[in-house]
């Protein structure tokens, strides 16, 4: 490992997020094991200091863009390239004030809600470009992980899936106006 290299590893390291490494059965532990294999992923258990909403890819793309277009800041989030879905880390909050969320805003958002009991497998703080498993929006040491950001999350989730269909839908009108 070069000189530049071990200096960011120890920059990771020394930013890597304690509320996050809470998440783990062995805070201690997963800390050393980040310095050991910066890059290899690890399994946190959700509902500790954190849940999950899991996503299409698609979906969770189209999210983290309405983000960036209203200049506001995004929520942790993962991408697992194998299973094609994100993983935006929020606020344990509970599944019920999630899905009501979603259904106050009348939103059709097809997701899987990870709390109490369930794991997520999170990259290292330096995952590589094109490893399985990356941080699209890398967890900060003091993230907003209130019930505020998950109404933000809820609401731009149902935006970006209305403008997905809404997508589709035009796509195949153009599709049909060829035949």
């Amino acid at each position: 490992m070069t000189q530049r290299q071990t200096a960011r590893l120890a920059q990771a390291i020394q930013g890597a997020p304690r509320w996050l490494a809470k998440a783990a059965d062995d805070p201690a532990e997963y800390r050393t094991l980040w310095l050991a294999e910066p890059a290899a992923p690890q399994l946190l258990a959700t509902g500790r200091t954190f849940d999950a909403v899991v996503v299409t890819d698609e979906l969770g793309v189209r999210t983290l863009e309405a983000y960036h277009r209203i200049a506001a800041p995004a929520l942790p989030a993962v991408i697992d390239h194998r299973s094609r879905k994100v993983a935006f880390l929020i606020a344990s909050c509970g599944r019920e004030f999630f899905a009501s969320t979603v259904a106050a805003l009348h939103g059709e958002v097809s997701y899987r809600y990870l709390s109490l009991g369930d794991y997520l497998l999170v990259p290292g703080p330096l995952a590589e470009v094109g490893a399985p498993h990356q941080w699209l929006c890398p967890p900060r040491p003091g993230p907003d992980l209130s019930a505020g950001a998950v109404v933000m999350l809820a609401g731009n989730l149902v935006a970006s899936a209305r403008r997905a269909a809404k997508t589709a839908t035009e796509i195949q009108g153009v599709v049909d106006c060829d035949r």
